[in-house]
């Protein structure tokens, strides 16, 4: 059996200007769960995230670690990608500052579906679990924000399985074909 990956342990430093204050409130305030909350309320949550920075082809974490952090990006790019069985990389989605990806065991998941890579050189905000139910627990609207989005994502899935298993056999093939 293969040694696991781990993800790596030492972070590459991005400049703090890329980072600052004003562009990380503006980036949290996007943020649907933290929608409707006020400008003292994100200023206080914004403490609570912590800053890293990625040198472009840097790993963040990789599909199957255990979910443990929930992270933002706030400037660069980060692609989130999974290897199909044939070993090719499959890029899933290319994420912008504003966009939020990796997960909490809160959020459903217990490990990373995806693996998330650094696609240019990038600062993204990040949250362990605790941190993120401190916030749950101090701004209830988060809590109800939360639900949505978890309960649009089930809404979502189960239209794909709907979708697939309505299909006949040779569609079914060929849609997963296209999306490994």
């Amino acid at each position: 059996m293969a040694p696991r990956r781990k993800s790596p342990v030492e972070h590459e430093h991005i400049e703090p200007q890329m980072c600052t204050v004003d562009l990380r409130l503006s980036i949290l305030r996007q943020l649907p769960f933290f929608q409707g909350l006020t400008d003292q309320a994100i200023g206080e949550i914004n403490p609570i995230f912590r800053e890293q920075g990625y040198d472009a082809g840097a790993f963040i974490h990789f599909a199957g670690d255990r979910a443990d952090r929930l992270y933002v990006v706030v400037a660069g790019k980060v692609k989130l990608i999974r290897h199909a069985p044939t070993g090719q990389e499959v890029v899933l989605d290319l994420l912008v500052p504003g966009d939020f990806f990796g997960s909490l065991p809160v959020l459903g998941e217990d490990t990373y579906p995806d693996t998330a890579q650094a696609h240019t050189t990038c600062c993204v905000l990040t949250i362990t679990p605790h941190a993120f139910q401190d916030i749950l627990q101090r701004y209830p609207q988060v809590s109800l924000a939360l639900l949505e989005i978890v309960s649009s994502r089930l809404r979502e899935a189960r239209e794909v399985i709907h979708q697939l298993s309505a299909s006949p056999v040779g569609s079914t093939a060929r849609i997963s074909h296209v999306t490994t």
